[in-house]
């Protein structure tokens, strides 16, 4: 998406303040900093692990304004189910409670509970509903001060989560005057713009004055934008052959089945074969009368849906319905007091707030009826499609069952409401020659989904289609007033689901060096994670037989404890070779304990090139969705063929045609941690000053 800064209305006041604290002694001892990684405190340079850096700079540059466009310029981040508009596609078992309207990190596509994000080194809380990843709208991005991202595995420095990665964001932590921003960015084609505003302002010298306060407060909003408004997301070109592989269209296919108008199959004169299929649009070449709606494209999916359901049946463009960018509205604070005890110990209280809102909208929903369901078309109903006049055995004295993209239900179309906060009170500084931090932080996440539109009660809802008021078969996909009436009494407005993840957490670190080594001093870091962790998740009773929406049974609060102790130590083994060596034991009360190592290096044989590389153990813990999830009953999303039956019977629909069988689904409190072996092997070269590359796989 190609953007335009439309206006900058406010910017930097007080700069001099802000300038005058940039300013570097050059008498100044040098800073000493601990990267993401690593708990040793020591000079910054190029380390023995991969590490990105972005800059606030950079973001600005850049126009990154949210969470989404910040992980679409991160190599190691993955695709999928991450972001509000790929995350909310139905509702069900754990997978499917991913995202609820929130945007994740999910680096080297392992899944977003497999990336650990961190806000200044330390852990925040989980997104309310999905209860295992952490909600990047969460963020103040006016805050923020940098972004470190690691590209290795870390469980032996910050425990699980940490396989695909760490994400740690920097914020700002001292600040003086103050700052109004506000951004328009405009998109060339229309559509998907954002608006944000922020401040920021704060006071106090710490070194001078022995304090500083300082707050950031930020505003964003995302406008919507569809896929029909981008010509490169247009996946239906039947024209050239391509369009999706779907039968649920709005004017609908009818199937085949025992006691239906169609049978068990048919046949067409003059052909062999038996087909499932069969719509009156396809048998005239006519599927493209219909808006959206195309031949369904047999030779194009012929290893995904069996030709014997599709050769006469039209497919439709339900890509067409999705949401590229979802209307959004965040809103970040950031409060942060420092303040200086001594001359080498400082205490600060810090608290993060922030309310998302996102609508999720969804395509409508797609129904295959059956004469179980008792929401078949019936015999006698005024819209009863005969084709008596294409299929000799058709038998118009049967009921037909079809499938249906039920666009008079509307777009199914969520809100969903996120509140996060952290309260973290914090103690830094140094003793003697060893620094030691120490924090204490209550953390917590909700989540709250209402239903806006396009989903019904299911019972009530496959009434009125079977009631034959409704017509499956409209070209102009119109209805009558009394059917649309029946369908709106069926719907359901209001309150479905809430999740929400508490977690208390009291940590600290000592770090410094140890003694002498012929090739330098052997540094070492140690520590420890003590936490309460806690989530609940509830759906509204009422909502429960809600068509499509199955949903899972309550989960009262779960409640675990997990005990952690690390260590870490860097030992140079000559003037051009040091090694890191960290190990990191994590108790859990649910689960049992697990220890995992690392061992990484780094040689520097020249001034201009760097070589590395790490092995490590990591592990992840199962979420509290994975432990205890009710089991829910659900269909396989595709079909699956029987190989045997159909090599036994070739061309036999009864076992060559894809089939879409149910299954069970749901938590397993006997679950262990899943386990990881990972390593990394990099270059980097500084062929001069001001430029430098690296290499890591």
């Amino acid at each position: 998406m190609k953007l335009k800064k439309l206006a900058q209305l406010i910017a930097l006041i007080g700069v001099a303040g802000s300038a005058v604290a940039q300013e570097v002694r050059q008498d100044a001892p040098i800073a000493r900093v601990e990267v993401t990684g690593s708990s040793i405190k020591r000079v910054a340079k190029e380390g023995a692990l991969p590490v990105q850096v972005i800059t606030a700079d950079t973001l600005q540059k850049q126009g990154i304004t949210s969470a989404e466009q910040l992980m679409a310029t991160i190599s190691a981040n993955g695709t999928g189910t991450d972001n509000p508009t790929s995350g909310n596609n139905v509702f069900g078992a754990d997978a499917d409670r991913v995202s609820g309207g929130a945007s994740f990190a999910s680096f080297r596509g392992l899944g977003p509970n497999a990336t650990l994000v961190l806000i200044n080194g330390r852990r925040a809380p989980t997104h309310g509903k999905s209860g295992k990843a952490v909600d990047l709208n969460s963020i103040p991005m006016a805050a923020i001060a940098r972004i470190e991202i690691l590209k290795d595995g870390a469980s032996a420095i910050y425990g699980t989560d940490a396989i695909g990665g760490v994400m740690n964001i920097i914020l700002r932590s001292d600040y003086q005057g103050a700052e109004v921003s506000a951004y328009t960015n405009v998109t060339e084609e229309g559509g998907g713009n954002i608006h944000r505003g922020s401040l920021i302002a704060g006071t106090g010298d710490l070194e001078a004055d022995g304090f500083n306060v300082m707050t950031t407060l930020s505003f964003t909003k995302n406008e919507k934008l569809s896929s029909k408004q981008r010509d490169f997301a247009n996946g239906f070109q039947p024209w050239r052959g391509l369009s999706p592989d779907t039968t649920g269209t709005p004017y609908a296919n009818q199937l085949t089945g025992a006691g239906t108008a169609l049978g068990t199959g048919f046949k067409r004169p003059g052909d062999p074969n038996t087909y499932l299929q069969a719509n009156p649009l396809s048998f005239d070449g006519k599927c493209d009368t219909v808006e959206g709606m195309s031949q369904y494209q047999t030779a194009l999916w012929k290893d995904v849906t069996s030709p014997l359901r599709s050769t006469y049946s039209c497919a439709y463009d339900y890509g067409g319905d999705y949401i590229m960018q979802s209307p959004s509205e965040q809103a970040n604070l950031l409060l942060r007091g420092t303040y200086k005890l001594a001359p080498d110990h400082t205490m600060f209280v810090e608290a993060i707030g922030s309310r998302s809102e996102v609508i999720s909208i969804l395509t409508p929903a797609q129904i295959s009826t059956s004469l179980a369901n008792k929401n078949a078309y019936p015999v006698g109903g005024q819209y009863y499609q005969d084709l008596s006049a294409y299929i000799p055995t058709y038998n118009p004295t049967l009921p037909i069952i079809y499938k249906w993209r039920a666009n008079p239900l509307g777009n199914r179309t969520q809100e969903n409401t996120t509140k996060s906060g952290r309260l973290l009170v914090g103690f830094e500084g140094m003793i003697r020659d060893w620094d030691y931090k120490l924090g204490l932080s209550k953390a917590q996440s909700t989540t709250h989904m209402d239903l806006l539109d396009g989903y019904a009660y299911t019972d009530a809802f496959y009434k009125v289609l079977g009631s034959g008021i409704v017509n499956p078969w409209s070209l102009d996909g119109s209805q009558t007033q009394a059917a649309m009436d029946a369908i709106e009494a069926t719907k359901y407005y209001g309150a479905f689901q809430t999740g929400k993840t508490t977690m208390t957490q009291v940590d600290g670190t000592i770090s410094g060096e140890l003694f002498d080594l012929p090739a330098g001093k052997l540094a070492m870091a140690a520590g420890f994670d003590f936490r309460r962790e806690s989530y609940m998740y509830s759906q509204d009773v009422a909502a429960e037989p809600i068509l499509l929406s199955p949903g899972n049974d309550n989960l009262p609060k779960a409640t675990r404890n997990v005990k952690a102790l690390f260590a870490e130590f860097i030992v140079p083994v000559t003037k051009d070779l040091e090694l890191q060596l960290a190990v990191r034991r994590d108790d859990y009360s649910v689960i049992g304990a697990t220890t995992n190592p690392k061992v990484a290096f780094r040689y520097q044989p020249t001034s201009w090139l760097l070589l590395r590389g790490s092995a490590n153990k990591g592990f992840l813990a199962p979420s509290f969705t994975q432990l205890y999830t009710g089991l829910l009953r659900q269909e396989l999303a595709s079909g699956v063929t029987d190989t045997v039956g159909c090599a036994a019977h070739p061309g036999d629909p009864r076992f060559c045609a894809p089939e879409r069988f149910d299954y069970v689904s749901g938590g397993n409190e006997g679950l262990k941690p899943e386990t990881s072996k990972q390593g990394t092997l990099g270059i980097v070269v500084e062929p001069f000053k001001g430029f430098s590359a690296s290499l890591d796989w």
